[in-house]
């Protein structure tokens, strides 16, 4: 599989969203299984840190 880095910047109307959800908005050309499948195998990154549980509503730092 080929390395995307993407760095996305989260408005405040995404803060307290699930990680999958919000990045099949921002991401268009996945969908939600692929973003899934992303974040459970460790591609997906917030701050610099591993993010593995798709369905977890996360607070934005900006």
């Amino acid at each position: 599989m080929k390395n995307i880095k993407l760095i996305l910047k989260v408005c405040s109307i995404y803060d307290r969203k699930r990680l999958d959800i919000f990045l099949t908005k921002k991401i268009i050309q996945f969908s939600r299984s692929k973003i899934k499948k992303l974040i459970i195998n460790n591609c997906v990154k917030i701050n610099n840190i591993i993010i593995n549980i798709p369905k977890k509503k996360y607070f934005w730092v900006i």
